[in-house]
């Protein structure tokens, strides 16, 4: 028998494994940070009604961080891009997983060139589309 594959293994829920890309290969190609793949997993899960809270809460995160110890300048997946290193697309990532355009702009804010605006800019779209959604407003 072959050994089974962790990406198809899940303890717990399994909400992640049967994505075609799901956000830990996509995070751990492209060498994000705990914050980013935090709000991208909670981004792409969205089941329960907190999970858009959850990625706004790590955009503050992130911020209050960065402010304290200027965590910004290694998570930019632009300068892997440029540099020639492997990565996943966010394009592809989006199609792969069938994700609306809005989780693909939330993505890109917070995935290229991150800033304090952009990251800013991602927990209000998220929190918007919470707002959209219905759920509760545990985002501030």
């Amino acid at each position: 028998m072959a050994d089974k594959s962790a990406l198809d293994t899940q303890v717990g829920w399994g909400h992640y494994k049967d994505f075609p890309i799901q956000p830990v290969e996509f995070s751990l190609v492209n060498n994000l940070n705990a914050a980013q793949h935090s709000m991208l997993k909670y981004l792409v899960r969205d089941k329960a009604d907190d999970d858009l809270a959850k990625a706004a809460h790590f955009a503050e995160l992130w911020d209050e961080v960065d402010r304290k110890h200027h965590a910004l300048e290694c998570a930019c997946l632009e300068k892997r891009w440029t540099w020639g290193l492997p990565v996943i697309r966010i394009v592809d990532f989006v199609r792969e997983n069938q994700l609306s355009d809005e989780i693909a702009e939330i993505m890109t804010l917070f995935l290229v060139t991150p800033s304090r605006q952009r990251i800013a800019q991602a927990r209000e779209k998220i929190i918007g589309l919470a707002a959209q959604r219905g759920v509760r407003d545990e985002c501030h």
